[in-house]
């Protein structure tokens, strides 16, 4: 509020501990302090009811605390709202109220090398798993003629996840670089050979995976986002659709093949 403004609600009649209250909530918003700035905010609303400036500022208040990050104008102390989320977070730059420049360039930064960051260490990982889950390869058979043949969906999660830097970095920390605790994995299944069982574990063990890779690809940790974005029920209904969709695919090519194990 400019000083005009000020002049014109104290004008108006309004009680000067009200406006008091007000001011220091406001001085605190545009200090980035949206926590402290609640107490007074809600006294000068309690002090006049009327008082829409003061809801205003309590409400955007409030709602900053709801998230990971806020930016609120250094000139009127407006909360300045991500206009589109992650993974490709939109935010203006300049304050929605009074047009003052805001220093938001470096969230929509910080999204795109996290998503940069994510997709090079491990979002080559879907591919990879469709590459090979979801197709024959050719084995040659002696002496002149070729098969087409199905990896069993197992081994074509460890052999993608083997290709997938991540994985490999996390291996070679364990000293394991031959990735021996993959093929564990794999031998955990062996009661079930030859059973649907078999099948339907492989099925579990992809979609569990799939699932986090989706989790971990759309659910931001330092760009700017919700608190507690990752557990929303919208989110998640997201994230289960993606994976199974994935997951269905891989499963409905195989099925159709006659390539169910």
């Amino acid at each position: 509020m400019t000083q005009h403004n000020y002049a014109q609600y104290n004008h108006q009649g309004k009680n000067s501990e009200t406006e008091n209250q007000y001011k220091t909530g406001l001085e605190l918003l545009k200090k980035q302090q949206p926590k402290e700035a609640i107490p007074a905010l809600n006294k000068a609303v309690k002090l006049d009811a009327s008082f829409d400036e003061a809801k205003s500022s309590l409400e955007d208040a409030v709602e900053a605390l709801n998230w990971s990050n806020w930016y609120f104008c250094r000139n009127c102390g407006k909360f300045v709202r991500p206009e589109k989320g992650y993974p490709w977070v939109e935010i203006d730059d300049f304050c929605p109220r009074c047009g003052n420049s805001v220093p938001t360039q470096k969230e929509v930064l910080i999204s795109h090398v996290e998503i940069a960051v994510k997709l090079v260490f491990f979002g080559i990982f879907p591919l990879l798993v469709f590459i090979f889950c979801g197709m024959p390869y050719w084995q040659h058979v002696y002496p002149y003629s070729v098969k087409i043949v199905w990896s069993r969906i197992i081994d074509g999660i460890i052999t993608a996840a083997n290709f997938t830097l991540i994985v490999h970095v996390f291996l070679v920390m364990i000293n394991d670089p031959w990735a021996y605790s993959l093929t564990s994995i794999k031998n955990l299944l062996n009661p079930l050979q030859n059973s649907p069982l078999y099948f339907l574990a492989e099925i579990s063990i992809l979609f569990l995976l799939m699932y986090l890779y989706f989790l971990l690809i759309l659910t931001p940790i330092l760009t700017i986002h919700k608190k507690g974005l990752w557990k929303d029920r919208k989110h998640q209904k997201s994230i289960i659709l993606y994976t199974s969709m994935f997951v269905g695919l891989i499963v409905i090519i195989r099925v159709a093949s006659g390539a169910a194990y």
